[in-house]
């Protein structure tokens, strides 16, 4: 008779606590995300690019490696079919990064630089905070709140290796924000090209000439 009652008391223990556990793990993780965020943004704020770096997502760091090889080697006819993006990232590294460097760095250490030199957005990050985290598996969302509101769009964070971190990826290639570039440079002129040209200028005191339409060389 014992045995018989022992076991259903067991069944309905294991019950209430498994979920209670699952959730702790679930704050655990969503705290673990927070924190991934406020460094990041500590680190991005501060210029600090190997620490920015050593936060970002393995799929950030290989597409900054993909825009250095198109830097390096692609040619004008080449970089002229690259999205409006793409296009920008290749000619402003070309314009504000001299050649020599240029050929010394991987994708890592480019981004690095960009951190170091001004070259990605801080906008979003100098008043910006992290809402309500959501995780799923290996894959956690959260919106960006400015001045107590949240951003039509998640920040993303990809558990690599058993750490949280940033998806630069997921902003690189959101729809709201290709479609807010490229409404931003339609409606600054025409001919997308040159407009490019004309931003780049404005963010760099350096000589911005046809040169950055011809690859680098590695």
């Amino acid at each position: 008779m014992k045995n018989i009652m022992t076991k259903p008391l067991f069944i309905f223990a294991f019950l209430i606590v498994l979920p209670l556990c699952l959730l702790q793990a679930q704050t655990e993780e969503e705290k673990a995300v927070q924190k991934c965020f406020d460094e990041y943004k500590e680190k991005m704020l501060a210029d600090d690019g190997e620490g920015a770096v050593a936060l970002v997502s393995n799929s950030t760091i290989a597409y900054y490696q993909q825009v250095l090889e198109w830097v390096l080697t692609a040619s004008e006819k080449e970089v002229k079919a690259l999205g409006l993006l793409d296009r920008l990232s290749v000619l402003t590294m070309r314009a504000r990064i001299a050649p020599e460097l240029l050929r010394e760095l991987d994708g890592a250490r480019l981004l690095a630089y960009s951190y170091e030199n001004g070259m990605v957005s801080k906008n979003a990050f100098d008043s910006g905070g992290l809402g309500d985290v959501s995780v799923d598996e290996d894959t956690a969302r959260a919106p960006l709140v400015l001045n107590g509101e949240e951003a039509p769009f998640d920040f993303i964070f990809i558990k690599e290796d058993g750490e949280w971190k940033f998806d630069m990826m997921s902003l690189i290639t959101h729809p709201m924000i290709k479609e807010g570039l490229e409404n931003a440079i339609q409606s600054m002129g025409d001919d997308e090209n040159e407009v490019i040209i004309e931003v780049i200028k404005m963010s760099t005191d350096m000589p911005v000439t046809k040169k950055v339409w011809k690859p680098v060389g590695k």
